[in-house]
Parts: C-alpha cells; structure tokens; sequence
C-alpha cells in the first residue's frame, strides 16, 4: 500500500496514546469516505478491544506505515490482528446476533449497512463478496 505524503507526515507527527490523534479505519487512498459512528466500547467489559482499536489506532499506522510486509504476514491466518487499515478482515456480510447466536462470524448492523451502501455504489455488482470489504 502506498501512502500519500499527507497522511504519511499526520501519522508520523501525531502523538501516540492521545485520544484526539485517533485517525480512524479504512483505507487512506479510497475514492469514498464513509464518516460513521464511532466505535461503541463499554470499557467496563470490553478493555482489550478499546486498548487495540482505538488507543492504539495511531501505533498501528506507523506499524502499516513502516513495516508494510509486517501487515500482510499477519493477516494470513491470524484472526486475532487487528488493524485499521481493515479491521476484523475476513467478517462475514451478516448481522451477529449474540442472543439467537446466529450470524457466527457476522459484523454490526452499522457495518453492515455500510457494506450495502457500498456494494450500491460499486461499478459492477458481479461477484458481491461474503465478507465485509468497504474498507
């Protein structure tokens, strides 16, 4: 992935652990930007998912930024990295549901809808993926 020289130089010289310097997820370079909800983390029971999406978020581009082959290696079989550029890779194009437990490996309504704007607004609606790909 090849980065701007603006997002680059916002990255580098961004302070790490700051909450304002949180940059968010997805892909840099996309033609289209999805402005969203922020991520709803209950820090009473869900620390660790705040600690590596968010607090870590900026730590994390520098990481993507730096190490580009790094990234890669650990997307290959590891369900556990997670990373901005796209987060939980690999998420299927259903709604989870913890109380039926249905949607095993599914995303969030709110991803989900983004993944149906974005399959709208794609050029060709041949081969829709299975998986969440708006990123």
């Amino acid at each position: 992935m090849n980065y701007s020289n603006e997002f680059i130089d916002i990255v580098l010289k961004s302070k790490p652990n700051n909450l304002n310097n949180y940059i968010g997820t997805g892909n840099p370079n996309a033609k289209i930007l999805i402005i969203g909800k922020e991520c709803a983390v209950d820090l009473r029971q869900e620390f660790v998912q705040y600690e590596r999406e968010i607090k870590e978020n900026l730590i994390n581009w520098k990481v993507n930024i730096e190490n580009p082959s790094l990234v890669i290696e650990n997307w290959n079989g590891n369900s556990n990295f997670i990373n901005p550029l796209f987060p939980y890779k690999g998420q299927k194009f259903t709604i989870y549901n913890d109380k039926k437990k249905s949607g095993k490996g599914g995303t969030s309504k709110t991803w989900y809808y983004y993944q149906k704007l974005y399959n709208r607004l794609r050029i060709s609606t041949q081969n829709l993926p299975n998986e969440i790909d708006f990123h």
